[in-house]
């Protein structure tokens, strides 16, 4: 969908240019400017997005001017592909928010998004200005009777009205004075030599330097569940996915916080760095979740020969697992998205 002119929108058409080459540059899916919810400007370099769907996101994240830059997976209207959104202030009420393929890890898509804000700050962008504040009207006092006489005199009246005292001027010593004794450095500190300066020695050991803080870790929740109903998740196979998950984490330098087996789910909560795409983390401990499982369960093999243990649709989130209504809500439009009639 063709952006309005960027001057019927609230933005210079300088900026909206420099903002729309950005958009191109940086290799974002889509990028919205908007002031209070209002979309000014939209660029969507590969026609991934429309005006209409990213404009939920930016009703959204109207509150990114005083909040804060925020990052949070998003799934347009009419769409069943997610994206990482990526909303940031950009000087005054303007903010963007800018889209990402969910390949895209964190710390590119911040490093992007903020790029597209210097971007559109170099062009000249300016804050909309605030309304001038109306100024109470002032009443001029009221005049003074002619006979008032005021209670106590101001300090100028009395200046003005009252003889200022004389200052006694000091008596002029003879020209041929001379002091009978030398002056004491207890009536004069001032002539006492200043004490030596005590030597500050070099400390024996270096205070540490402090190091920068690291990119924030992002906790995560996985949820996979079996590709058929009847492969459940009981017996022997329980510890051996726990452990198999813990080792996965372990290679690829993630934390598992929570792993929850259960008879029909495998539901993860983990850790990982700001520079992993969370995507790329739901594939790995799938397929080599699945791969553990057909090496040690190999009569399993006849009911999946393309090696794919785990249902393609995988549930994850942002933060601590989702409550037990929408994972169960989850697990059955899977099924029936498969074809399983639900059990009764």
């Amino acid at each position: 969908m063709t952006a309005p002119p960027a001057a019927l929108m609230g933005v210079d058409d300088a900026v909206a240019q420099a903002f729309r080459s950005a958009a191109h540059a940086f290799q974002v899916q889509a990028a919205a400017l908007f002031r209070a919810g209002r979309l000014v400007a939209f660029a969507s370099p590969t026609n991934a997005l429309t005006m209409e769907q990213v404009a939920p996101a930016v009703a959204a994240s109207t509150d990114v001017a005083t909040r804060g830059p925020l990052t949070r997976f998003y799934t347009p209207p009419g769409s069943d592909t997610d994206f990482v959104l990526y909303a940031t202030p950009v000087r005054g009420d303007l903010a963007l928010a800018a889209f990402f393929t969910m390949d895209t890890p964190l710390g590119n898509a911040r490093r992007s998004g903020q790029a597209l804000v210097q971007a559109i700050v170099r062009a000249g962008v300016t804050a909309a200005p605030p309304p001038p504040a109306e100024s109470p009207p002032t009443e001029a006092p009221p005049p003074l009777p002619r006979d008032w006489i005021p209670e106590q005199p101001t300090p100028e009246l009395e200046r003005t009205l009252l003889p200022r005292e004389q200052t006694p001027l000091p008596t002029p010593l003879p020209r041929d004075w001379l002091p009978t004794a030398p002056a004491s450095e207890e009536r004069l500190p001032f002539l006492r030599p200043p004490a030596a300066a005590p030597s500050l020695a070099a400390p024996d050991v270096a205070a540490p330097t402090p190091f920068a803080a690291a990119g924030a870790p992002l906790r995560l929740s996985l949820v996979l569940i079996p590709r058929f109903p009847e492969h459940r998740l009981t017996g022997a196979l329980v510890p051996r996915l726990r452990a198999w998950t813990q080792r996965l984490c372990l290679a690829w330098d993630w934390r598992a916080e929570t792993i929850d087996v259960r008879p029909d789910r495998l539901a993860i909560v983990l850790t990982i760095g700001p520079e992993t795409a969370p995507a790329l983390v739901a594939q790995q401990l799938r397929d080599g979740l699945a791969s553990r499982v057909l090496q040690t369960f190999p009569q399993l093999a006849a009911d999946l020969p393309s090696g794919r243990f785990w249902a393609s649709p995988s549930l994850l989130a942002g933060g601590a697992l989702p409550d037990e209504t929408e994972v169960r809500a989850f697990i059955r439009d899977t099924r029936r998205a498969q074809g399983f009639s639900p059990r009764a």
